[in-house]
């Protein structure tokens, strides 16, 4: 269609409305690209064929579609077609269409002026009216447009009941709804509207807007509303369009919340069961819309289950959706799938066109678009990408009548929803910029402590790169700033101006270098196995002469070969050594695996020949002429056991072998070379110093005269040599350099077949002198024949993996687990950042109290891993977790101390709580015991009483031997028994409890003979009922503690830190509680006052200091209950556990020798069922006045 030659012949294949939409797709192709797609469109402008000429004028509206266009080209071409009145009507549909596509989101007012009187016009057909309507839907998405929403309201009311029956009116409902997209309540007048209307369109539109007024809110009352929709079984007469709409109203609300999203992906598995026919047509396409291109693998299983039906507008409609699932993702899966559908279906030719559609959506940008509408890392909602989804998802709920029939075009809406899913940098001055960026997928990192990782499993890319729905990149290097958060889309990068390149630092192949790897592999590379670049030096060959056995003169000296050292470098490993004078300074590579099996594993071949290929490139770009040291690059294949402390590594040292080899010639010492002269030896340490590796010499004349490779051309001649630095200290092997220097000499300097070369190893002879000193001479020189190869590759001539110390090529292990235990450097960081605050913050904190104090955690949950980390903080060395429960996939991403793979295995709480603490710091002693806390109202079952017994002898026990019992248990009656074990042992009990957005943090008063002040109440003071269970006949709402995912930290930090206020004030726990918000107590200790209750609210952000005395009928800690204990054990527990009531005949009544009274045992042994009685007498005494009594009667 672009060519120069008759590309009009694929149109006219088609037929009528096809070559509408053959014409259109040249917009498609020519997409935002105004000024060329113009020309390519505009001959097809002045064609006869109405459908032609449509098409054309369809495609300008999508080409310009999200395009600002200064000359406003889409009004200007479009607005013809639409006042002039010959102009049949399939012209003005297309003018309409586009407008609606170009202008979308835009508000403009002239534009409504065109599109409004088509929609109040009862004359013109109501298909014209219906898209007109769409089309000002779109311009005012979103803005609750009342003249728009007014002027489609009138339309629908004035319309003939037979002309409300087409096809096309469901588009002017969308364009109602659309005006009031993500508006929520802004619809309300509207919808009081649609009630006055009598046809079944009044209530269509009414769940259309309720749908689009919520879209991506994630309400859940809306979401119940429409799924009350979808279950009612309607006749086969009765509309059943609201129910279509009311399955994507679940998905539309939902999508914009991950929980939600899920959630409402499990429901459509529901509906598709149970839902009327009309409801399973219309679930493919609403599981499309929760997951536009985001090919989840249970969606697409799902998809691909549903494109098998027996009803055919379900196996179209699922077809489709997984189009719209797969869009722009060339995803595999998927494409295998259409291919065989497209198979299955090639008989049927309308579901083989969805197919094809599919296919289409699937490959579409060739993979660099999306159509997903939420952008921004997820967060922000395009309204106008989200309206291009809906218009043929809701032409999908009537296929047959529309797409599959004579509306095809409609599918181009979708070009709203299209967008690259390229990241793109660029600098300040809108240049492009190159840069790296990790890509990996996203991970939640909120209420995570510090600056956690973002993303996880990422690989570095340079820019520009393409996003998955899932994905999220992040800078690789502080070089840039990016001038916004989520690096998405166009991103603008600003130079750092702090960024300075670390200096290099060195570390040998011992210890330290251990420790840099350690280091790296837990904080910078982690999972990640991409190869890193290291820096390191190799160091002169040398012999030192050792004195042998007293009393043997030929073994008093012997000349002792030290092998060839290699001191590996890297930015971020500690060491602050410099690269000597005396090495070459050579770069290379380590590949850090995971586990022993992938090091076993790994391609040796693959990464020595990557290596050999990048020297190979330094050789033919002329790099290593300018840098001799680029040819000799190294390779370090390691795996770091951190566990243990061993290191598995392998060294390579990549060696280009000649094919055929080069022939070694006459070899002689560079003292015979000079004749014998040490001074000639110590001139040359001199010249050389500071050329590179490798260098040029020259010794005429008594005299040494050195340049670089580079000067080859103006300095080497038959009296020249060739040097280098070797490593090798064998008396006539050179060393492995000298294989690539031979390379560089083969491909620079072919006609060179004598070269001299010499191995240098003397650059340490310039500091040398003495008689003795010409004994020290290593170097050596060699004649060689260079053979001529015909061509460099990497394939076959790259060798170099060192062997290992059995002399076999073979890994070697480094096993530093004495020297390199970083518990005691933890616990030293630890202790310094409490020991900092005794500098001036708090000089007279007493840090031995808080390290010495015991705390013991009943319940191992949200609150008690934030709890655990508080403490452990704050220096508290021996933590003990109580829970009953294991852990579950609700619970790593709300509860610090577990993650995936505890609720993978379902470890018990408490121990897999410990467990992670130690991990987390293992000096502290964390222990985890596993125990169901007796609760008043729970009976006890015969055949567990002996159990129970000993859970509450167990948990006695646990409170006796720590100082400090925390109460963060769900339930209100599990904390019963540890306040009244608390308040019998005297200890310190800090309860924390949560609401949705409130919470409470308390200390229990404890007794004290010498107090001057009342006891402080404890969690059941304020109570005057017996706690009971509060756990039977609830929902999962019910059950579960539901709150706002940040009050957990903020209540746990509070309760944390109210027992160090209490620790370090001088009275301890007996201390008294500052009485209101202002009294800070600041004479009272290192913190002040402790208060005895602090309530917080996240609405309003309030938080406020509460004070309340022991109360003498408390169920918890009153001297009757604890009496009774003391009297009674287990026995009184029992009745406590069974919820037992005193009556006339109960045969336990003389325990305590209670009257009967009807109530619980508790309360009627605290004086709590006499209190009620008491209030009832005084009740009955009250004279109600006559009307009163109606009053109460109706509450």
């Amino acid at each position: 269609m672009t060519a120069n030659g008759d590309g009009n012949e694929w149109i006219y294949k088609n037929k009528d409305l096809g070559m509408l939409s053959a014409s259109a797709s040249l917009g498609m192709i020519m997409l935002w690209d105004v000024e060329v797609g113009l020309n390519q469109i505009d001959k097809y402008l002045y064609t006869t064929d109405n459908s032609i000429k449509s098409g054309a004028i369809l495609a300008i509206g999508m080409l310009t579609s999200a395009v600002h266009d200064e000359t406003d080209s889409a009004k200007a071409l479009l607005s013809e077609y639409l006042t002039e009145e010959s102009n049949p009507a399939i012209v003005k549909l297309a003018a309409i269409t586009g407008l609606g596509m170009a202008y979308a989101g835009t508000n403009r007012e002239d534009i409504l002026e065109l599109l409004l009187p088509l929609v109040s016009d009862t004359d013109i057909t109501i298909d014209l009216s219906s898209i007109a309507a769409l089309s000002a839907g779109l311009v005012c998405i979103g803005t609750c447009h009342g003249e728009v929403a007014s002027t489609i309201l009138q339309a629908l009311m004035e319309r003939m009941d037979s002309e409300l029956n087409h096809k096309y009116v469901r588009f002017m409902l969308l364009g109602l709804a659309l005006l009031f997209m993500g508006s929520q309540d802004g619809s309300e007048a509207t919808l009081e509207t649609l009630k006055a209307i009598e046809h079944p369109v009044g209530q269509q539109a009414s769940v259309l807007v309720q749908v689009c007024s919520h879209a991506g809110t994630g309400n859940v009352l809306e979401v119940q509303k429409m799924l009350h929709i979808c279950a009612e079984h309607l006749g086969d007469k009765e509309d059943q369009l609201p129910q279509a709409f009311a399955v994507l109203g679940v998905a539309l609300i939902s999508m914009g919340e991950g929980v939600g999203a899920e959630m409402s992906l499990r429901t459509f598995n529901h509906l598709m069961h149970y839902g009327d026919v009309f409801v399973r047509r219309t679930v493919p396409l609403a599981i499309g819309l929760a997951c536009a291109s985001n090919p989840l693998v249970t969606v697409i299983d799902t998809l691909s289950k549903f494109s098998h039906d027996n009803d055919k507008l379900v196996a179209a409609n699922a077809i489709f959706a997984m189009g719209v699932v797969g869009a722009g993702t060339n995803n595999a899966r998927l494409a295998q799938l259409l291919r065989q559908l497209a198979t299955y279906y090639h008989k049927d030719a309308d579901t083989l066109f969805i197919v094809r559609i599919a296919q289409g959506l699937l490959h579409m940008g060739k993979g660099t678009m999306t159509i997903n509408p939420y952008h921004h890392d997820r967060s922000l909602l395009s309204h106008t990408a989200l309206a291009g989804l809906l218009v043929p998802i809701v032409a999908m709920t009537n296929a047959e009548k529309l797409i599959m029939s004579d509306s095809h075009f409609l599918l181009y809406y979708l070009v709203r929803a299209m967008y690259p899913r390229f990241l793109i940098t660029f600098d300040e001055n809108l240049e492009a910029v190159t840069t790296s960026v990790r890509v990996g997928q996203a991970v939640d990192a909120v209420g995570q402590v510090g600056r956690p990782k973002t993303i996880t499993g990422f690989q570095t890319h340079d820019t520009p790169v393409l996003l998955a729905h899932s994905e999220r990149a992040e800078l690789a290097t502080e070089k840039y700033n990016p001038l916004t958060n989520v690096l998405e889309g166009f991103v603008v990068l600003q130079k750092n101006p702090n960024y300075v390149e670390d200096e290099s630092d060195n570390s040998l192949v011992e210890p330290e270098f251990w420790a840099g790897l350690a280091h790296h592999k837990l904080h910078s590379a982690k999972l990640d196995t991409a190869r890193t670049d290291i820096e390191g030096e190799f160091l002169c060959g040398r012999r030192h002469a050792v004195r042998g056995p007293a009393g043997n003169a030929q073994e008093q000296q012997q000349r002792v070969a030290t092998p060839a050292r290699l001191r590996a470098i890297k930015q971020s490993w500690n060491s602050s050594e410099s690269v000597g004078s005396h090495g070459v300074h050579v770069s290379g590579t380590l590949t850090n695996v995971n586990t022993i099996e992938e090091f076993k594993a790994a391609d040796k071949g693959e990464l020595l020949r990557a290596s050999g290929q990048a020297i190979l490139e330094h050789i033919t770009s002329g790099k290593a002429t300018e840098r001799p040291e680029l040819l000799w690059e190294f390779v370090v294949l390691a795996f770091a056991d951190l566990k243990k402390y061993r290191f598995y590594h392998w060294f390579a040292f990549p060696a280009i072998t000649a094919d055929p080899p080069d022939i070694v010639g006459g070899q002689q010492t560079l003292l015979e070379y000079v004749g014998g002269k040490y001074e000639s030896v110590r001139e040359l340490a001199g010249a050389v110093k500071g050329l590179g590796g490798a260098f040029l010499a020259k010794f005429k004349d008594g005299q040494w005269q050195a340049a670089r490779l580079s000067e080859w051309d103006g300095f080497f001649d038959e009296d020249a040599v060739v040097g280098f630095v070797d490593p090798s200290s064998h008396a006539t092997r050179p060393g492995w350099p000298l294989r690539n220097l031979l390379a560089w000499i083969r491909y620079t300097h072919a006609q060179q077949r004598q070269v001299r070369v010499l191995c240098f190893r003397d650059a340490l002879a310039q500091h040398q002198s003495g008689a003795d000193s010409a004994a020290t001479v290593e170097s050596i020189v060699v004649d060689i024949h260079v053979t001529s190869t015909s061509s460099l590759k990497a394939e076959g001539q790259i060798s170099g993996w060192e062997r290992n110390e059995a002399g076999r090529l073979g890994p070697r292990m480094a096993n530093l687990s004495a020297s390199m235990d970083p518990s005691r450097l933890a616990e030293s960081a630890l202790d310094l950042n409490l020991q900092l605050m005794r500098w001036r913050l708090a000089p007279s904190i007493d840090l031995a109290k808080m390290a010495n104090t015991r705390a013991l955690l009943l319940g191992a949950g949200t609150l008690g891993a934030y709890a655990a980390r508080a403490l452990l903080a704050w220096g508290v060395r021996k933590l003990t977790f109580v829970d009953n429960g294991n852990v579950s996939f609700s619970n790593p991403a709300r509860q610090p101390l577990y993650e995936f793979a505890d609720s993978v295995a379902a470890k018990p709480k408490a121990a897999a709580a410990a467990e992670a603490l130690r991990r987390v710091f293992p000096g502290v002693d964390s222990q985890g015991v596993q125990l169901s806390i007796p609760m008043p109202g729970h009976p006890v079952p015969a055949s567990e009483r002996s159990a129970t017994v000993k859970a509450v002898e167990r948990l006695e026990k646990l409170v006796e031997e720590h100082d400090v019992v925390f109460l963060l248990t769900d339930s209100r009656e599990s904390r019963w028994l540890p306040t009244m074990l608390g308040a019998l042992h005297n200890r310190l009990v800090i309860c924390v409890a949560l609401g949705f957005d409130s919470f409470v943090a308390m200390r229990h008063g404890v007794q004290d003979a010498e107090s001057e002040w009342p006891r402080l109440g404890c969690y059941f003071c304020n109570d005057v009922v017996a706690p009971t269970d509060s756990l039977t006949d609830r929902t999962l709402d019910q059950q579960c503690t539901v709150t706002r995912p940040g009050l957990a930290p903020i209540a746990a930090g509070v309760g944390v830190e109210l027992v160090a206020t209490v620790l370090q004030h001088p009275l301890g726990a007996a201390a008294n509680a500052a009485t209101n918000d202002a009294d800070d107590g600041g004479d009272g200790g290192v913190f002040g006052v402790p208060p005895h209750q602090v309530r917080g609210y996240l609405g309003g952000f309030r938080q406020h200091a509460i004070v309340g005395h022991a109360f003498d009928r408390c169920t918890a800690c009153s001297d009757s209950v604890m009496q009774a204990y003391r009297n009674h054990g287990y026995a009184f527990l029992e009745r406590v556990f069974n919820n037992a009531h005193v009556s006339e005949d109960d045969p336990h009544r003389e325990l305590e020798g209670l009257p009967p009274s009807g109530y619980s045992y508790l309360e009627t042994l605290t004086g709590l069922a006499k209190l009620h009685r008491e209030t009832d007498e005084m009740m009955d005494d009250i004279e109600w006045t006559e009307g009163e009594d109606d009053v109460f009667e109706e509450l």
